[in-house]
């Protein structure tokens, strides 16, 4: 199959097209907000974005034998900066595909009014779905690599919360209070301090996680565990860790 189905057009397909971007782009604006709620209050940015997408497809067009997407950042940094948002990447695949069935029914009614062949009309449409493609899987690059990015900040502040509640004596509680926030955890009125196995396999950090605030200090593994007296912790520590414990106490962390 021919991954870039555009260098198979005529390239002259792409002047009758032109004319119908402007009232194209605000059409496929409208169908991404009816298909995806997210998309229901919209940067004008992503206005611009969809414009520029467009041009860019007719663009490879008319280039013929054009071999790679052009721009191929803006759609990486438009992924990144929906992620940023909150943004799902399914949301974003979705809004894609959405916003290609208008573009083709558009381009599709531009074609046949300027005399477009038929033949070159159906060519005309796998090369969008293709273009299409190649702008999800650009996108889906940039949100993945902004989730990372996002996943390691987080997890370095969790560990810096960790390390100022773990510190004798303890931080100013303003201090506490705000690495609290900027790692997302709410202060419990007491925890337990769990070491364990720095080297323990990583299920061990993922499952803590699903209650406590986990970070690796120093080649130790701790776990800083919420109301550790409540029914039932324990087995819920016993069972990820299996064995990798080492050492258990409780503190009290200071609020403002």
């Amino acid at each position: 199959m021919n991954n870039r189905p555009w260098a198979t057009l005529d390239p002259q397909v792409a002047a009758p097209l032109r004319p119908r971007v402007p009232t194209l782009v605000r059409e496929v604006i409208d169908a991404v907000q009816t298909a995806v709620p997210e998309y229901s209050a919209l940067d004008p940015a992503v206005t611009r974005g969809v414009h520029v997408a467009l041009d860019g497809f007719l663009d490879l067009v008319e280039g013929g034998d054009e071999t790679r997407l052009p721009g191929r950042e803006v759609y990486e940094r438009f992924g990144q900066a929906e992620a940023r948002n909150g943004r799902s990447l399914d949301a974003l695949l979705t809004a894609y595909r959405a916003g290609a069935q208008v573009a083709w029914r558009g381009f599709a009614e531009a074609g046949h009014a300027g005399g477009v062949d038929p033949e070159a009309l159906y060519r005309l449409a796998e090369a969008i779905f293709a273009y299409i493609d190649e702008i999800s899987a650009a996108s889906a690059e940039g949100h993945a690599r902004e989730q990372s990015r996002a996943a390691r900040e987080q997890q370095e502040r969790r560990r810096r919360l960790v390390e100022a509640l773990l510190r004798e004596p303890q931080p100013p509680a303003a201090e506490v209070a705000q690495l609290a926030l900027g790692a997302g955890w709410e202060l419990p009125d007491r925890v337990a301090a769990l070491a364990f196995d720095a080297d323990a396999p990583e299920r061990v950090d993922a499952r803590l996680a699903a209650f406590a605030l986990v970070a690796r200090i120093d080649g130790v593994g701790w776990a800083l565990v919420p109301d550790p007296f409540a029914p039932g912790r324990r087995t819920e520590l016993e069972s990820p860790l299996d064995g990798a414990a080492a050492a258990i106490g409780t503190a009290v962390p200071r609020r403002p």
